[in-house]
């Protein structure tokens, strides 16, 4: 029986749990559940009692929100704004 951790996938999952998240976007899980509750990042979609979020719609959220940060709330710091950045310029980088 292979151990899930030790199988590898040609492609990222398209749902993904908060854990998951986090690594994805190199945030602590705090972090990401304050700007869920804060509407920097969507909420997730719950499927049975499990909260997945669909990385499209965060890459989405974030190009988003890197276009115009303006509408980045009040509380977000410089550094939260790069993470975005660089988030979305690796998926910018994905795509191409």
């Amino acid at each position: 029986m292979t151990k899930k951790a030790s199988i590898q996938r040609p492609y990222p999952p398209d749902f993904v749990r908060l854990k998951t998240l986090a690594y994805r976007l190199d945030l602590a899980e705090r972090t990401v559940q304050d700007y869920v509750s804060t509407g920097i990042l969507p909420g997730p979609t719950m499927c049975g009692n499990v909260k997945l979020w669909r990385w499209a719609d965060i890459e989405a959220h974030l190009a988003k929100t890197d276009e115009n940060d303006n509408d980045a709330p009040a509380d977000i710091d410089e550094y939260d704004l790069g993470v975005m950045r660089l988030a979305k310029e690796k998926a910018d980088d994905r795509a191409a």
